[in-house]
């Protein structure tokens, strides 16, 4: 899998947008995310079509924290940083990138192998033999 890294954009507007331009350029919605913060990602799923991931920025109550202490069978939420990490980042990248959504930038990833009119699986090999003629 191939990741093409957008941004990130300071703005939905300009999310957006890019992710239109994306889509004009054959990019299909499903092999779009976009990472965000939790408030920006309800504007950002009304506004596209493609997948919105968004990370919540509020932190865990104490309550919470000390619940999952004592009950060991809660596992942790699968966040945004194990989600970048899956998308190929590294873990320092997952890091900066983590940093700037919580600070309310947008990242848009996008597969570009899967680029409408890019089938990975279909690709059309040809061979050509020298043919001998007598004259």
């Amino acid at each position: 899998m191939t990741n093409q890294i957008f941004g990130p954009y300071h703005s939905i507007e300009k999310a957006v947008a890019a992710v239109n331009i994306l889509e004009l350029k054959g990019y299909k919605a499903s092999n779009i995310t976009i990472f965000s913060s939790e408030n920006k990602a309800v504007e950002l799923d009304e506004q596209t079509d493609v997948n919105v991931e968004g990370e919540s920025t509020n932190n865990e109550s104490f309550r919470d924290k000390i619940t999952s202490i004592f009950n060991k069978d809660i596992t942790p939420d699968y966040n945004i940083h194990d989600k970048l990490m899956d998308y190929g980042l590294s873990n320092k990248q997952s890091e900066k990138y983590m940093e700037r959504i919580e600070s309310g930038e947008v990242l848009v990833i996008v597969d570009d192998e899967l680029r409408m009119g890019n089938d990975a699986t279909v690709k059309t090999v040809t061979m050509e033999v020298d043919a001998i003629h007598s004259d």
